[in-house]
């Protein structure tokens, strides 16, 4: 999202970018750096937009941001600083047509900065909620935002932007991050090779382009396997969180891009089982490029072994045999962000049907002067269209949609006990667990599921109740799971049907969640839905009723 008025083009971008590209017949290295005086012009309208270039068909390096190179040289990295408020900053060079694959390190721009940091204000409270350490510009008028802990207001949001863009953003300071990946390259080639036959042998995912973007704000770093993205924070002196060497990090996240769909999500690994996975097969593949890579110590050790031993371009049939040996419990999760699309398509049948206010929730739709007149209103296209102009610059926070879908993996190890008592009920008295559900990030409506489908959708909040998204989530599948068994059954209307899913998901979350909460008066199903209850709940309930 990008503020009302807001300029989608840095105001200052100038111009750094190396090129190395492999030849797919002899593997050799065919050009270090050279400047492109002419490159086709492309622009990021909205921060974490990836750069995608169509039909690249070779591995290259293009490290935009800031210095024109000179001539190559295998020695040095010559550059100078050249301004350049044009979108032609945001350009990459033309590609040698046999080339095969492609990496790209640039900074964000000043609004890619902006658009981030604005995100983060708006929730602030939200990452530090979750654990998140955040940087923000060190200036004293975002000190003094972060300081008072509240979110800015819109007029806030507009002056620290243009005090953002006119006395902070200045691309230079990525200048060290920038030379240390460009001088520190292992040899990738090597490494996009080897992502090819995987590719080929077991479905490791590769993208044509991947993206390597450097930011100074924010979280520490992230990757996105959708996009084949990685972020990555540089520190104020050049230096990179997590290691002096970014490529141990940038492999390690290109590795994971690659795991993600291939054998992470239908193996239901966990969260350790994950790392450990990544780490012995980035240390054992590109070990030799990468010197001093360390890898974790937490993960299970059979699990370890098994991979410390494997056969990697055979590497998904024996984590299978290992699956087998070693079952998961519950069922198959995927989460995501709701898209653009998805989101306009929400708001649009939200106002067509304006859900009724709930209390102790967030609204369902924003509270805009625009949606307010048009709730419950058959919609012209005038007011279509103007609505989709509010709806792109001023109510769409994509970025904070994506993170708080982040927040949510769907092997966090805290569902293990969760679906294990599930599957109890669904043998003792019938819940309805499904095989596979799509958990859906929203920034509209209330959190719900549609138990025809599995799918989940999670409002996206400033603020929640404690155990958030994952609470709601549990929620969600219960309400889904006693819908046949005891809602439809016994005739339970909204609130007995409230009643029955807060103290299930309270009694599932016993140990995720330990301050669960159930509000409103007291209830008469509460004596009903007692612990030895739970195995049999239809009979419980069926008493109660008559």
């Amino acid at each position: 999202m990008r503020p009302a008025g807001a300029s989608q083009r840095s105001d200052i971008l100038p111009k750094y970018q190396s090129d190395f590209s492999r030849s797919s017949r002899d593997g050799r290295r065919k050009g270090r750096f050279a400047e492109v005086s002419n490159p086709q012009a492309l622009e990021a309208k909205k921060a974490g937009q990836c750069i995608l270039l169509i039909g690249a068909l070779s591995m290259m390096i293009a490290l935009l941001a800031l210095a024109a190179c000179g001539p190559a040289s295998s020695a040095a990295v010559s550059t100078h600083v050249r301004p350049d408020p044009s979108p032609e900053a945001l350009s990459s060079p033309s590609l040698d047509p046999s080339s095969k694959s492609r990496l790209e390190v640039r900074i964000n721009t000043g609004e890619e900065e902006w658009q981030r940091i604005a995100s983060y204000l708006r929730r602030s409270h939200f990452f530090a909620r979750e654990g998140y350490r955040l940087s923000f510009p060190e200036h004293p008028a975002f000190q003094r935002i972060t300081r008072e802990g509240a979110p800015p207001t819109f007029e806030e949001i507009e002056k620290l932007r243009e005090v953002f863009m006119q006395e902070i953003y200045d691309p230079t300071l990525y200048e060290a991050a920038l030379r240390t990946i460009a001088e520190s390259e292992p040899g990738l080639e090597e490494v996009l090779s080897r992502f090819e036959k995987w590719q080929s042998a077991w479905g490791f995912k590769t993208f044509d382009t991947y993206i390597v973007r450097l930011t100074r704000y924010g979280t520490g770093g992230s990757y996105c396997y959708l996009a084949g993205e990685i972020i990555l924070r540089v520190e104020p002196d050049g230096s990179f969180g997590r290691g002096a060497n970014p490529w141990h990090t940038i492999v390690h996240e290109m590795v994971h891009i690659g795991v993600e769909e291939a054998i992470v999500i239908p193996l239901q690994l966990g969260h350790w089982e994950k790392e450990l996975l990544v780490d012995i097969v980035t240390q054992r593949a590109f070990g030799h490029l990468l010197p001093g890579y360390k890898v974790g110590e937490q993960g299970p050790r059979d699990l370890g072994s098994v991979v410390a031993n494997a056969d990697l371009d055979n590497l998904l049939v024996q984590l299978e045999r290992w699956r087998q040996d070693n079952p998961s419990v519950g069922p198959r999760l995927l989460v995501r962000s709701s898209n653009t699309e998805e989101e306009w398509s929400r708001l649009l049948e939200l106002l067509a049907d304006p859900p009724a206010p709930m209390p102790n929730l967030w609204p369902p739709l924003p509270d805009h002067q625009l949606v307010n007149a048009l709730a419950g209103n058959p919609l012209a296209k005038s007011d279509q269209e103007r609505l989709r102009g509010v709806f792109e610059d001023e109510l769409l926070e994509d970025e904070i949609v994506a993170h708080a879908s982040r927040t949510l993996h769907p092997l966090d190890p805290r569902f293990e006990g969760v679906f294990a008592d599930l599957r109890d009920w669904q043998s003792q008295w019938g819940f309805e667990l499904l095989d596979e559900y799509e958990i859906r990030f929203t920034q509209f409506g209330y959190s719900e599921v549609d138990q025809g489908t599995g799918d989940i959708f999670i409002r996206v909040a400033p603020s929640y109740s404690a155990g958030g998204p994952f609470r709601l989530m549990i929620e969600s599948i219960v309400r889904g799971g006693i819908m046949e068994p005891l809602v439809k059954r016994f005739s339970l209307d909204e609130v007995e049907t409230e009643r029955v899913v807060h103290h299930l998901s309270r009694y599932l979350l016993r140990e995720a969640v330990p301050n669960y909460e159930i509000h409103g008066k007291v209830h008469p199903l509460d004596e009903v839905l007692t612990l030895e209850a739970l195995t049999d709940l239809p009979a419980a309930i069926s008493r109660w009723r008559n």
